[in-house]
């Protein structure tokens, strides 16, 4: 554009996601979540808008949905349940408005896993860590691909710690619905169970103090994702 003779062109992209398929199993899942987290980390800086597409499973573009589950585009479900792919979102605005450098070292370090550190106005600290590989024969998860994380978090040692998970096991409608059985359209039983996928439990942890340092050992399985959080001091 710079080329071309626009060099104050602004770069907005409003359309992108996962896969451009509708009807495909990887939209409703953590693999697709995580493949989120990983784009909007790369565009950060090099575009001026980033849009998912798209927000509802309330789409009927390509035919009215045949389930509840059925591979849509959205965020959320029809019915308003919210898919991984929306918890992500909602994680990445937990950050802070300063981003924080960050050392990785470690198999899978700056690729497999990635780091995004910030720190808040009030001087909490927000660190969102993520496990995510781009090959979608993996979107229920690889055990070989879980990675154990020890994030050390300089000069947080004694400040309060907790974590959001959002992984198969926390957060991720899909496993929900096969624990209840759902096959096609919930049962009203069955939507009250499933309301509780919309939310994210917050846990604190006790964090190591090592050298100033606060310490936390934690798994990560592939696909998956937490947030650390660090009261201000």
């Amino acid at each position: 554009m710079r080329r071309l003779g626009f060099p104050d062109a602004r770069i907005l992209w409003t359309e992108w996601g996962v896969t451009p398929t509708h009807f495909h199993p990887v939209n409703d899942g953590t693999s697709a979540a995580t493949f989120l987290l990983s784009g909007m980390r790369s565009a950060a800086g090099r575009v001026d808008a980033l849009s998912y597409w798209v927000a509802s499973d309330h789409f009927e573009e390509l035919g009215r949905p045949p389930r509840l589950l059925h591979g849509g585009f959205g965020l959320i479900t029809v019915g308003g349940i919210a898919k991984p792919r929306y918890h992500a979102l909602r994680m990445f605005g937990q950050l802070g408005e300063t981003e924080l450098p960050v050392r990785a070292y470690g198999d899978g370090a700056d690729g497999l896993v990635q780091t995004w550190a910030s720190r808040r106005a009030d001087g909490s600290l927000a660190v969102l860590v993520w496990n995510s590989t781009l090959d979608q024969s993996k979107r229920d998860g690889d055990a070989a691909l879980a990675r154990r994380i020890q994030l050390a978090v300089e000069g947080a040692a004694g400040r309060t710690v907790t974590l959001t998970r959002l992984d198969r096991e926390h957060g991720d409608v899909t496993t929900l619905a096969d624990r209840l059985g759902v096959t096609g359209w919930p049962t009203d039983q069955q939507w009250d169970a499933l309301r509780v996928a919309d939310t994210l439990a917050v846990e604190k942890v006790a964090a190591a103090a090592e050298g100033g340092a606060a310490v936390l050992e934690l798994h990560l399985p592939q696909p998956g994702a937490v947030l650390v959080e660090v009261a201000g001091s």
